[in-house]
C-alpha cells in the first residue's frame, strides 16, 4: 500500500489546530492572572500637576506625588519627598479621622480658587484625585 499524502486540507486542519491552542492558552492565562490579584490592593500611581492642570489640588512646590489605598480606604498621598498623608482627610467616624497613621492633606491643599469659598476656609477640590485613587483600594 502506498503512503497517503497530506493534501491542502490536511494542512488546514493542522493550521487551525494550532491558532485554537494558541487561543486557548491565552485565554487560560488572561483568567488566571485576575483570579489570584483579588482582594489585593493595585500598584500606586504617579500623578502630577501637568496631568491635572488647574484642577491641581496642592500648594505651590507639590506638583507631583503618588496616590495609593491602605487598610481597606485610606488615600495616602505620598510628595516627592517622602511625606505621606491621608488624602480623604473629610471622611470622619463620629467627628474623628479614620485613622491617625499620616497626618491630615488638609495642610498641603490649597484654597479653593473660588474666592468667596477660600475666605471661608473651604479647600481645593481633592475629589477627582480621591476617586482616582479609590480604583486602587481592594476589591
Amino acid at each position: 500500500m502506498a503512503p497517503i499524502e497530506n493534501t491542502r486540507g490536511g494542512d488546514a486542519v493542522r493550521a487551525w489546530g494550532y491558532i485554537g491552542a494558541a487561543v486557548a492558552g491565552v485565554v487560560l492565562l488572561c483568567g488566571c492572572g485576575g483570579e489570584s490579584d483579588s482582594g489585593a490592593p493595585k500598584r500606586p500611581v504617579v500623578v502630577t500637576e501637568a496631568e491635572y492642570g488647574e484642577d491641581w489640588p496642592f500648594v505651590a512646590g507639590i506638583d507631583e506625588g503618588t496616590l495609593s489605598c491602605e487598610k481597606g480606604s485610606d488615600i495616602i498621598f505620598e510628595t516627592k519627598d517622602g511625606a505621606r498623608y491621608l488624602l480623604n482627610y473629610n471622611d470622619r467616624i463620629d467627628g474623628e479621622p479614620q485613622t491617625d497613621s499620616y497626618p491630615s492633606a488638609e495642610e498641603i491643599v490649597a484654597p479653593n480658587r473660588i474666592p468667596s469659598w477660600a475666605a471661608q476656609g473651604l479647600k481645593a477640590e481633592t475629589g477627582p484625585l480621591i476617586d482616582r485613587a479609590l480604583e486602587l483600594c481592594p476589591d
